[in-house]
């Protein structure tokens, strides 16, 4: 199931990446960005007790969002 899930994070990311939106992922960095945004999904569950503290569901979902799509997009500067 869970390579299910991330398989979905590959496609939109495959798909961003043809598109042009996120030219400089190449297949190898696709897998590990699904896979980190697999991990960041998770990290609410094992951190909730820290998180709910400070932000809401909604915020953590906008902040690793927009972290994931930066460091997508800024992956062929390395």
């Amino acid at each position: 199931n869970e390579l299910r899930i991330t398989g979905l994070f590959v496609d939109v990311l495959a798909r961003l990446a043809d598109s042009g939106e996120l030219p400089d992922l190449d297949a190898a960095s696709i897998e590990l960005a699904a896979h980190n945004i697999s991990v960041l999904g998770h990290m609410w569950t094992f951190r909730r007790w820290f998180f709910g503290r400070h932000y809401t569901i909604d915020d953590y979902i906008h902040m690793q969002t927009e972290f994931i799509l930066n460091m997508c997009k800024h992956q062929g500067e390395q």
